[in-house]
């Protein structure tokens, strides 16, 4: 065996291989021409488009030119009332085609898990932003979580705790400051739910339900995160 066979690597077998795309690699550097061997799912390779003799040659089952094409990571929307849509392919084509591929819901303090309707049976705004009774089928955390696993959202699907459905699950009177052991109770719930995979806490003070919520509350809500 020669010399040169001998020092061949072995290519890289992937499922796809993009050539030729402008890169932007999330470092904040400039933009640059190169070639992107994708498998399961995952970058495996990236090398420069001009090279020839790129680090680990490959072979793709498919090949695209992304001459006048450019290739990003997927954005974060941060800032979503998706809690619901998430459930829905449809609804999340505007977000795949924009290049957004994770949301962040339950924001401004409000979520669709854990369910308030236990003993508030009419929505109280904003909550009914994210829909009708419906929308808040999911009594607990865990129930919110196992059902996003299995619907496999198209989009990633980082969930925050909403303080009014806090509020709204241990207080009645939700122009008043919690009691202690209102606070209390929200703080197990609160653990619960990121016991559950929940991501953190989110509030929305100028909204009426949050905003008798005293300093001390939101701050004793946040440590439990």
């Amino acid at each position: 065996m020669s010399a040169d066979r001998k020092n061949q690597k072995q290519p890289i077998v992937t499922d796809l291989l993009i050539r030729d795309v402008e890169i932007f690699d999330g470092s904040g550097n400039a933009p640059w021409r190169g070639n992107c061997a994708i498998a399961d799912g995952r970058i495996v390779s990236l090398s420069a488009a001009e090279s020839r003799t790129d680090p680990q040659p490959v072979q793709a089952k498919q090949e695209i030119d992304g001459n006048g094409l450019a290739l990003a990571p997927g954005f974060i929307d941060i800032h979503t009332h998706d809690d619901m849509a998430v459930f829905d392919p449809k609804r999340m084509q505007a977000k795949l085609s924009q290049g957004v591929t994770t949301v962040v819901v339950g924001n401004c303090g409000i979520s669709a898990s854990p369910s308030p309707l236990a003993r508030h049976r009419t929505l109280i705004p904003p909550l009914d932003l994210l829909g009708d009774n419906r929308s808040f089928r999911f009594t607990n955390a865990n129930d919110y979580m196992e059902a996003l696993a299995e619907a496999a959202p198209s989009v990633n699907v980082l969930p925050l705790v909403g303080h009014t459905v806090l509020r709204a699950r241990s207080m009645d009177d939700l122009q008043l400051p919690a009691s202690r052991s209102q606070l209390t109770a929200m703080q197990k719930d609160l653990s619960t739910a990121l016991a559950a995979g929940m991501h953190g806490f989110s509030t929305g003070l100028a909204y009426p339900p949050a905003k008798a919520a005293s300093t001390h509350e939101v701050l004793a809500l946040a440590e439990v995160v």
